[in-house]
């Protein structure tokens, strides 16, 4: 059986080597045949392969074009090699079981109890003192198609794995912002119906690679399904959204959140399984302490959504503000007022934090931020107060 196994992961290997090598020809080609085509120079990359690429331009028709298009040499659509790990997806209903890290906090069990809800065909089990390998070979035996592994800092979620079974790839995700619905009081109870995805703005080879990694763990739902999830990426930042809609009395559909909701930011993608992955191929890592990392985006070229990049002063919000607030805004209004030019930029770091806590957007928020804002200018307050007397 491991024979079998082995065997069977190097000639997946193989055939995913063979058709990477052969994307990579085929979009020199179409780079080079591109320039020709618009008389711009040749990629100074690509002046050495030129001469024997032009020759194989000539006499190919539009068979590479309409492949890749159909996602691969064999049509398999969503995928970019022959053998796609999603190729059944749609066809079998996906069988997910879920665990945490080992001795997990009461809040990381809370959040995974959350997750299994999100997840229609989920299982939960107790990490213990099991092993990865132990993991992996019996989801393997029992036909689940992703394990998904939570992680935890200081007992706050921060690290998302999901591995799709059996060869791979393994996506890794970092977790922020996290409002579970245990710190919701009187939310009532989830919909466990096959919830509609929408997936906003991946757009990019890579942005496509992650939506199927993360459509693929739902399966197909019914059209008559009140349940969405939604997936709307903002400069590489993933917002996840889980709402329920109804409609009322004029026909108008109200949308409501059930939670939870969280960001996601993928940092891995790696060709294996989580037992061997030390040893397995990357298929994309994030190097953040790059020169050019702040400037360059990979999951889409585009803004999620538009962004109000003015300044404000907080008296001019305190209406989106709980009233209970209201004395700490003029207070820090009245400071910054009288010390404009020192507190401009410390006021419009304050402003952002308050507005994303408080500010109703297209996904909703849910009110248990405004507890937090109280006690946030309260201290930025105090702060401003201390570095004008100071200063």
């Amino acid at each position: 059986m491991l024979r079998r196994q082995a065997r069977l992961r190097r000639e997946y290997l193989y055939r995913k080597a063979v058709e990477d090598r052969r994307r990579v020809i085929e979009e020199k080609k179409q780079r080079i045949k591109q320039s020709l085509e618009t008389g711009h120079v040749i990629d100074t990359n690509l002046r050495k392969e030129a001469l024997s690429l032009v020759d194989k331009v000539q006499w190919e028709d539009k068979g590479p074009e309409l492949a890749a298009a159909f996602g691969g040499e064999d049509g398999g659509g969503g995928g970019t090699h022959q053998d796609d790990e999603y190729r059944w997806a749609g066809v079998e209903d996906p069988k997910i079981m879920m665990t945490t890290s080992r001795d997990p906090s009461s809040r990381l069990k809370q959040f995974i109890k959350e997750l299994r809800l999100i997840f229609p065909n989920a299982q939960k089990m107790n990490r213990g003192n099991y092993e990865m390998k132990q993991l992996i070979e019996a989801c393997r035996a029992n036909d689940v198609t992703d394990f998904i592994v939570v992680h935890e800092h200081r007992g706050v979620p921060d690290t998302l794995v999901i591995c799709h079974l059996p060869y791979g790839p393994t996506a890794y995700f970092n977790i922020a912002d996290v409002t579970m619905r245990h710190d919701i009081p009187d939310i009532g109870t989830m919909s466990e119906q096959y919830p509609h995805l929408i997936f906003h703005n991946l757009t990019t080879r890579l942005g496509k690679r992650v939506q199927d990694i993360l459509k693929y763990l739902f399966p197909v739902p019914k059209e008559d399904s009140k349940r969405i999830i939604t997936f709307a990426n903002h400069d590489d930042h993933i917002a996840f959204r889980h709402h329920t809609y109804k409609k009322n009395k004029n026909k108008e559909i109200e949308l409501s959140e059930i939670g939870p909701r969280f960001m996601l930011k993928l940092f891995s993608i790696k060709l294996g399984t989580l037992e061997a992955i030390e040893a397995a191929e990357a298929e994309w890592v994030l190097r953040p302490y790059m020169n050019t990392a702040v400037k360059r985006r990979f999951l889409s070229d585009q803004d999620g959504w538009v962004q109000d990049e003015e300044v404000f002063w907080l008296s001019d919000v305190s209406e989106d503000i709980n009233s209970d607030a209201d004395s700490f805004n003029m207070e820090l209004f009245d400071v910054m007022r009288e010390n404009e030019e020192l507190c401009h930029n410390d006021a419009y770091y304050l402003y952002v934090v308050v507005r994303q806590t408080v500010q109703v957007t297209a996904c909703g928020f849910f009110e248990v931020g405004y507890p937090l804002v109280t006690s946030i200018i309260a201290a930025a307050t105090t702060y401003l107060v201390i570095l004008i007397q100071f200063s």
